[in-house]
């Protein structure tokens, strides 16, 4: 009987560095001589890098244009972050960091574990879709990160909406690396012909959609609630606002002249899509 493949690389010390020696698709071996000495932190970072490709590829090594100069994956990524996130998903008024700063950075983390030190102008839709699939199995993260999720009711892949989300967002850094003359045009039109995952035609898990409150668990919180909290939580279930727009609408921003007052808000989520935001007070708020 033919002995079963380890899909696992041993790390090995070869004169004070490490190394692994990898399957290629054609069936051959080679060896990679890891960064750093044996043992170290940037040496065992690259070791952990190396088993999350294997773990999405099958065992097979098809890490391609692997960065001997040019733009790498990791470091567009950085550019990305540093001139584009950090400036433009800001709060308009306070420019403070919004909540698309972290999202942009877990859904980039994937692409930087499993392809960072690859040219960017040579990803491409299969190199795309490994990643995807990694994060629909969770086959990027590492073993300390796979651990936390054992003994615990957390599914350590993604959900097939968020791994939709998360490619979106890569395909932005793409689109954004395009437009600026970072890449190829190509590349990112090559990205874009990966569709999203389909409900019910993929691995990936579904998710119950998120329903309304129950009227009467909301009432039973906001008895329990100090006054001015609980008349925010009222208003917000009159006017359908956002928490944000609520705690920071003043008197004189509201129109009181009729029976229904309304509030059209300068800085809200949506107004650089030119989105106008109305915020309409009846009678009970």
């Amino acid at each position: 009987m033919a002995r079963s493949r380890n899909l696992i690389p041993t790390y090995r010390n070869k004169n004070g560095r490490g190394i692994v020696t990898v399957r290629n698709p054609d069936g051959s071996r080679r060896d990679i001589l890891l960064p750093g000495k044996h043992n170290s932190d940037k040496s065992l970072k690259e070791y952990e890098r190396i088993l999350a490709m294997l773990r999405t590829t099958g065992g097979e090594m098809r890490t391609v244009g692997r960065r001997i100069d040019g733009l790498s994956i990791a470091e567009l990524v950085l550019q990305f972050m540093v001139q584009h996130v950090q400036t433009y998903y800001v709060h308009p008024v306070t420019k403070k960091p919004s909540r698309e700063q972290i999202n942009f950075k877990e859904s980039l983390r994937p692409l930087v574990r499993l392809y960072g030190e690859t040219l960017a102008a040579e990803f491409g839709p299969l190199a795309f879709k490994s990643v995807r699939e990694a994060m629909v199995c969770g086959s990027w993260k590492n073993e300390k990160e796979t651990e936390q999720y054992q003994g615990t009711k957390r599914k350590i892949g993604l959900a097939r909406t968020t791994t939709n989300q998360h490619c979106g967002r890569i395909k932005m850094l793409f689109r954004w690396a395009s437009e600026n003359e970072l890449i190829p045009a190509s590349v990112y039109h090559g990205l874009q012909s990966v569709s999203g995952l389909r409900r019910g035609r993929s691995a990936a898990r579904e998710t119950e959609p998120v329903k309304p409150a129950n009227p009467e668990t909301v009432d039973a919180i906001v008895r329990e609630l100090p006054p001015i909290t609980g008349d925010i939580v009222r208003l917000l279930l009159l006017t359908g606002a956002r928490v944000g727009e609520m705690c920071e609408l003043k008197s004189p921003d509201i129109d009181r002249t009729g029976p229904v007052w309304f509030a059209t808000l300068d800085k809200h989520k949506t107004a650089h899509h030119g989105h106008i935001r109305t915020i309409c007070f009846g009678p009970q708020a």
